[in-house]
């Protein structure tokens, strides 16, 4: 079995469509929330492939594969290592403002380097 984790990144909440009692119907996520995505799925004419996903392994749905690939393509949902890798960068940016005193790029990165906090296992 396949199964990937995810976190929500970004800070104002993203929409995604899932599948429950023959219709389709619309979730919040929130930044912070994990996904637990599964290799369960199933194809629903008209509206594409649905895949089971544990929300912060408590809620279960079957969500939408093209709202899901769409956030991950745009960095909105990311994998653990790529939070880690994000994170080291932003630690060598939040280090390099301080030795260059850069106090406006210190607090934009230290923002960035907290959400990312957020989103850690």
């Amino acid at each position: 079995m396949l199964h990937s984790y995810f976190a929500v990144v970004h800070p104002s909440t993203l929409e995604a469509r899932y599948f429950k009692n023959t219709k389709v119907n619309k979730l919040t996520l929130h930044e912070g929330d994990h996904l637990h995505i599964t290799d369960q799925g199933f194809y629903k004419n008209g509206e594409g492939w649905f895949i089971l996903t544990y929300i912060n392994e408590i809620t279960h749905v079957y969500m939408s594969f093209a709202d899901i690939d769409s956030y991950i393509e745009k960095k909105l949902l990311m994998n653990a290592a790529d939070i880690e890798m994000k994170a080291s960068l932003w630690q060598k940016q939040i280090d390099q403002a301080l030795s260059e005193r850069n106090r406006e790029w210190f607090t934009f990165v230290s923002r960035k380097l907290a959400s990312l906090k957020l989103a850690n296992w």
